[in-house]
């Protein structure tokens, strides 16, 4: 072997073994954190989180979120009162400048995952929405969003506050062009029971899906209560 091809093969050797290394150094990193991979909670069953999703249209893109400063570099989220939030909703949809797509409930336990789909009817033209679950097995055809959200509590971190991991998916399939489904917010929030968190779905995907409108889902921690003990809201 001549010097050039055993330096050459020295440097191969020593980049493989930082590279090995420096891999592992990265998956041991407790700091580390992979986009769209949540890790798993410890559950609580003591405790039950009742969370509303709610998908919706507007025709107006400032609405709740302004958009003044251009659509990518205007804020992406803000919390609101949810009685304000359903007050506000409702009086857009009466005037014609919202149009909710669907509302879905659910009540898990701290640390549990709950899922939330909002399901396109594939036969409508006009897009319309078919109110269908999880555990009714929709086609993937049918799929527009998909969202997984966990809600968990750590008050020595968080004091009062409860915090909402939110993973959602654009999702575009079609049963003559195939499709593709990719994470377009991977986020970690805090609420307290009664308020509203509204996100602005304005990826690129959904730009092109929305047109002149925009796409929002709102979240809602109706409420957080020991299991057994009665909402004291709705």
């Amino acid at each position: 072997m001549t010097r050039r091809n055993l330096f050459a093969s020295l440097v191969m050797t020593v980049a493989l073994v930082s590279a090995g290394f420096a891999q592992t150094v990265s998956q041991s990193c407790p700091n580390k954190v992979d986009f769209g991979m949540h890790p798993s909670s410890p559950v609580d069953q003591s405790v039950w989180a009742q969370v509303d999703v709610t998908y919706f249209t507007t025709a107006d893109p400032n609405t709740f979120i302004s958009e003044r400063a251009g659509v990518y570099r205007s804020a992406s989220n803000t919390v609101l009162g949810a009685e304000r939030f359903d007050a506000v909703l409702a009086a857009l949809e009466r005037d014609g400048l919202a149009r909710i797509q669907k509302r879905q409930s659910a009540s898990t336990h701290l640390g549990e995952t709950s899922a939330f789909n909002l399901e396109r009817d594939p036969f409508n033209a006009g897009g319309v929405t078919a109110d269908v679950r999880l555990s009714a097995a929709p086609s993937v055809y049918a799929l527009g969003r998909e969202t997984e959200i966990n809600v968990t509590r750590n008050t020595r971190r968080d004091g009062d506050y409860y915090r909402l991991k939110l993973l959602s998916w654009f999702v575009d399939a079609t049963a003559d062009r195939g499709g593709f489904k990719t994470v377009d917010y991977d986020a970690s929030m805090l609420l307290k029971p009664g308020q509203t968190l509204v996100f602005k779905l304005f990826s690129d995907f959904e730009v092109r899906r929305g047109g002149p409108g925009r796409k929002h889902m709102a979240v809602t921690l109706r409420s957080a209560r020991p299991v057994g003990v009665a909402s004291l809201t709705k």
